[in-house]
């Protein structure tokens, strides 16, 4: 019965010194990790909106709009500003793609135009067919619309307000559309404000 007791007395001072040392580095180490994830963040948004030499996190302002159901997939709201002034938004939204959500981060103008648009995660698509919609030729074709309307189509375009899905792809790529329509209505909506 003894060396029962002194087996697990070591082993609870195995554990916790375990615990002790996962807690020292991760006091040690989330400063530093927060800080990139933001800094990659700002990246990002920068990419998208690169007029604005800064951003503000919106989201919490956004919250009564984003209750409504046109607005469901939306995740963060950044405010682009330049010299003081609002030139456009940076917005996180994430439809649902093939295999799940397409994180799609899109920057729209004050003006309602998208300034541009980035894939930030489609790990639950099709490798090798919905993942290519992060690719930039599928992404530039975004680049200065003013949706709606945005329509996508499997030929190439030929009327204002269409993009060409990716090859084999065509529920992802309605997906980034669907958050771009999305990005661009609460941009107008937020303007408004």
């Amino acid at each position: 019965m003894r060396d029962v007791l002194r087996l697990a007395g070591v082993l609870m001072l195995i554990s916790a010194l375990s615990g002790g040392a996962l807690f020292v580095a991760y006091r040690l180490t989330s400063p530093r990790i927060g800080a990139e994830t933001e800094a990659r963040k700002q990246e990002a948004l920068k990419q998208v909106l690169p007029a604005a030499s800064g951003f503000i996190d919106r989201t919490g302002d956004a919250r009564r709009l984003l209750t409504q159901p046109e607005f469901a997939d939306v995740r963060e709201v950044w405010e682009g500003r330049s010299l003081g002034t609002r030139v456009g938004w940076g917005i996180l939204v994430a439809p649902r793609g093939y295999g799940g959500p397409v994180v799609t981060l899109v920057g729209v103008e004050a003006g309602g135009r998208v300034a541009g648009v980035r894939v930030v995660s489609a790990s639950h698509e099709t490798p090798g067919l919905g993942t290519r919609v992060g690719e930039p030729a599928f992404l530039a074709q975004f680049r200065g619309l003013k949706p709606p309307p945005l329509v996508v189509v499997r030929s190439r375009p030929e009327q204002r307000g269409e993009v060409q899905a990716v090859t084999g792809a065509t529920v992802s790529s309605r997906a980034v559309a669907q958050a771009v329509l999305v990005a661009a209505g609460l941009a107008e909506r937020l303007g408004r404000q």
